[in-house]
């Protein structure tokens, strides 16, 4: 990955669920972890003399990541992301409803700013359109709608997902997320 990044720069690498391939060294992780986590931290050290490589990475566990990935020189910046606010949730719901077939009574700003949204992720939101879209589409199937009949997804479609899509993030993980933010300070 990094000697074609090299070779391909300008590159970004994104590593997702960072924590996943770089755990704290230790007694309770095998030697071939142990050997992932010192790989990555030389092939990173290694990117100093590097030309428009940029190493970033996610993770939702900040707290289990090895302290040597995060030193300075490495992934030495922390960003919290926020769940997004009703604003943003109707910017993700545009977009990701941009090939659904919505009824002109859906109002996404409305179900992003419906209290049963709050919490939810941008992966959640994917949840709720596919959801309403399902249900569209058992309407027109399944209640024996005349053929040929076009699928919309409408309020009602999106007022039934909502009632069967909940957050994924629970309130204590959230506690958790706000408590990790406050010691990273980020």
């Amino acid at each position: 990955v990094f000697s074609r990044a090299r070779a391909s720069s300008p590159c970004v690498v994104f590593f997702d669920e960072l924590d996943a391939l770089c755990s704290r060294r230790g007694g309770e992780q095998s030697e071939a972890s142990a050997r992932v986590v010192n790989t990555l931290l030389t092939e990173i050290d290694g990117m100093e003399a590097r030309k428009k490589v940029y190493v970033i990475a996610a993770t939702n566990r900040p707290d289990i990541i090895d302290p040597a990935m995060l030193r300075p020189g490495r992934l030495d910046r922390l960003l919290y992301v926020e769940l997004p606010t009703p604003g943003e949730r109707a910017d993700i719901l545009r977009t990701l409803a941009k090939r659904t077939p919505l009824a002109d009574d859906v109002d996404l700003a409305a179900v992003a700013a419906d209290s049963r949204c709050d919490g939810f992720s941008g992966a959640d939101l994917a949840g709720l359109v596919r959801e309403a879209s399902v249900a569209a589409l058992r309407a027109v199937v399944l209640d024996g709608a005349a053929a040929g009949a076009r699928i919309r997804v409408t309020a009602a479609h999106f007022a039934a997902a909502l009632g069967r899509t909940a957050p994924s993030v629970s309130t204590v993980d959230m506690r958790r997320y706000e408590a990790l933010r406050k010691l990273y300070g980020s």
